[in-house]
């Protein structure tokens, strides 16, 4: 069951709203040529115990640009963006928008801070019900 918990943490770190563009061999595909790279591989046991891996930066760059949401400059392909975030959330059409809006405009001066800039940008709109890690909200029950 190993690469089913590193997938969903390379999704859940993209935090590419419901990483779902990409399907589940494709999102396995890329994360393992990023992987196979030193300069961009990074420690999944850190991850997995909360720790930063020293080339999360250059990880979420290759991922990102992997999945056509940037260019190797580190440009965002705004309509990617947008079809991305309109398959993979539950926003409607104005919503989308903004999100594309706001999360398409490239900040920073390099490659990886740009794309680190999208992902952090796309996490700020993610919603509760997005899958991230084990929420244990329905265990309220008082007997």
């Amino acid at each position: 069951m190993k690469t089913s918990a590193v997938l969903v943490l390379a999704v859940a770190f993209l935090a590419l709203v419901h990483a779902r563009v990409l399907d589940h061999d494709e999102m396995k595909n890329i994360h393992d040529d990023c992987q196979a790279n030193p300069d961009t591989r990074i420690d999944e046991s850190a991850l997995r115990s909360g720790y930063n891996s020293p080339n999360m930066g250059p990880h979420t760059f290759c991922m990102i640009s992997k999945s056509g949401l940037m260019t190797a400059n580190g440009d965002i392909q705004k309509d990617i963006l947008k079809d991305y975030i309109r398959k993979n959330s539950h926003h409607d059409v104005a919503k989308v928008d903004e999100i594309v809006n706001d999360c398409g405009k490239r900040e920073g001066a390099t490659p990886v801070e740009a794309a680190i800039a999208l992902k952090n940008c796309l996490r700020k709109y993610e919603g509760p019900n997005t899958d991230t890690h084990n929420h244990h909200h329905h265990h309220h029950h008082q007997h």
